[in-house]
């Protein structure tokens, strides 16, 4: 069964509320997220920016459910070279990875010839897929939820390969400034 997430609240409430793991797609381009702004263009400046407190939350949380053995995992996908959007979260997901978060990163060549969907969603608990509508800016707009077990089995598959294919920021850029 099938029904639309369309409140902010609603969204978060399930997927703060993952009882043992949850699992990220990401495969747009950027994301736009108010919270980010600020920061966002003092990076495209080039100005350093060590006030983090507009993100902290995400990394506490993180930290707690991971002390509670509960695992965030997140696979983005990224064009080569990255947008300056896509390099601003690779520089952002120390304090997650930190605090308990698993995050990699595949080319998006890469991807295609693994057959990942280019749909952004959260897999909870092994259970419920969450599959995120966004808007042309790239803000969410709403969300289909579902433990339709095609949709399910799809979203596990995606989650192994992440697994398997995915590198942590660090060696998925080495691996694309080397030499081939």
């Amino acid at each position: 069964m099938t029904r639309t997430i369309t409140t902010r609240e609603e969204f978060d409430a399930l997927v703060m509320g993952v009882e043992h793991s949850a699992f990220r797609l990401e495969t747009r381009e950027r994301y736009e997220e108010p919270d980010e702004t600020e920061h966002l263009a003092r990076f495209l400046a080039g100005e350093p920016d060590t006030d983090h407190r507009w993100y902290r939350h995400w990394p506490d949380f993180i930290a707690d459910r991971h002390t509670n053995g509960i695992r965030f995992e997140r696979l983005r996908v990224v064009t080569w070279p990255p947008s300056d959007y896509a390099l601003f979260g690779m520089q952002m997901v120390a304090l997650a990875v930190a605090a308990g978060e698993r995050i990699t990163y595949i080319d998006r060549a890469d991807a295609a010839q693994l057959d990942i969907p280019m749909e952004d969603f959260w897999l909870l608990d092994e259970a419920r897929v969450l599959t995120l509508r966004f808007d042309d800016d790239g803000r969410l707009r709403e969300a289909d939820l579902t433990d339709d077990r095609p949709r399910l089995t799809d979203a596990l598959t995606v989650r192994n390969l992440a697994r398997q294919h995915g590198r942590p920021p660090p060696a998925f850029l080495r691996e694309h400034l080397s030499p081939r």
